[in-house]
Formats: structure tokens, C-alpha cells, sequence
């Protein structure tokens, strides 16, 4: 059976792949999530992958790299966020000027995917960028989203709350707009706040 590659940017992606996507697709690829080994904040702390730290790009093709040079005869793709991509992937300017987040999103693959074949040619890597953040997707259907939440065995999720909560998010366009693309981290937060941390533990 084909083995897929998923590099991944955090721990969050990777448990995605591994709860999620790895059953769906059981019939078809052995799917093998691999994280992005952790950089340091200049602030102190770990970071995600190291990817948002200035030069995370550069740090980030280099783990790559050493990915593929590991799984030359597997398929590879990638699952990283368009929000907060790392400002010195070459094409950062240009698709600063595009406003359609799926098409900069592909602006990002056709360069990582340039990178990636400057580096090894025969290759089958197909990288993704998620136009959304993970979180986005726990809006798709609130009634599922909080019935799932709900089964917690701790009993910290309040269904019907939490399913107004989602429900009230997503009729207001242009909080679906932030919701979906470019929510900042208070405003995450306020959204969120007091189920955050539960949805959190349900992903992952």
C-alpha cells in the first residue's frame, strides 16, 4: 500500500492527520504525519515549529528537506495555515497583493513546491496550505461540532451553550470572514472564551 507523507506545522495538524484523516483514508495510504521539529522564541518559550520565528521559512524548508530525503519513494504533502506564514518565503510580496486567501495560499505551494524540486527532482510532493486555521473547521456544522464536545467525559461542555455560541459566530458574515481567515489571537480568544481550551483538548 502507498505511504503518504504529511508534514505537519504543529502538534495540533498532526493529531488531525493521525485521529482523523489517517481512518478515512485506511483503504487507500498508510498516512504518516511528521511535525516540524520545535524553534526557539526569541522571547523565550517554544514556538510553533519555529515556523513563525523570523526566518521560519528557511528553517522550515531545511526540516524538510530532510523529510524527503527520508521518504524519497513515498508520496509527500504538506498541512500548514496561510495565516501567519513565514515573511522570508521568497514569494511573501507577492501574494501580499493577493486578496483571495485559497489563491495566496497556492502562490505558497508553487514556491514551496519550486524549492522542493530545486532540491531533489523525481519526486511526488504536493504541498497544501490550509486557507484557514484548524479551529475554523469546528464552525462547519455547530450542531455536530458541540455534540461531539459534549461527550467529554469530564462534562465541562454544555452542548446547547456551546452550539449557540458557534451558531451566533457564524451568522455574523464578517466575524465568519475572521473566523475562517484572519482571526487575531484576542479576538480568537473572545470568540472562543469559555470552551476554548475544551475545543482545544477535543482536536487534539
Amino acid at each position: 500500500m502507498k505511504r503518504l507523507i504529511v508534514i505537519c506545522e504543529g502538534r495540533s495538524e498532526a493529531n488531525f492527520v493521525k485521529n482523523l484523516l489517517t481512518p478515512a483514508f485506511l483503504d487507500r495510504f498508510i498516512i504518516i504525519p511528521k511535525t516540524l521539529p520545535t524553534g526557539k522564541n526569541p522571547g523565550g518559550g517554544d514556538s510553533k515549529g519555529g515556523w513563525r520565528n523570523p526566518g521560519g521559512y528557511v528553517h522550515g524548508l531545511r526540516e524538510m528537506k530532510k523529510i524527503v530525503s527520508l521518504h524519497r519513494n513515498d508520496i509527500i504533502t504538506t498541512f500548514f495555515d496561510l495565516y501567519g506564514f513565514p515573511s522570508d518565503i521568497p514569494c511573501f510580496d507577492l501574494a501580499q497583493g493577493i486578496p483571495d486567501p485559497p489563491e495566496k495560499a497556492g502562490e505558497y505551494e508553487k514556491q514551496l513546491n519550486a524549492d522542493i524540486a530545486e532540491f531533489t527532482a523525481n519526486i511526488r510532493f504536493f504541498p497544501y496550505i490550509q486557507p484557514c486555521e484548524l479551529e475554523a473547521l469546528l464552525f462547519v456544522d455547530p450542531e455536530i461540532a458541540s455534540l461531539e464536545m459534549a461527550k467529554d467525559d469530564n462534562k465541562l461542555v454544555n452542548k446547547s451553550q456551546l452550539e449557540n455560541l458557534l451558531s451566533e459566530m457564524i451568522a455574523v458574515p464578517t466575524n465568519k470572514r475572521k473566523i475562517t481567515f484572519s482571526i487575531e489571537p484576542d479576538e480568537k480568544e473572545r470568540i472562543l472564551v469559555p470552551y476554548y481550551f475544551q475545543i482545544l483538548r477535543y482536536i487534539q
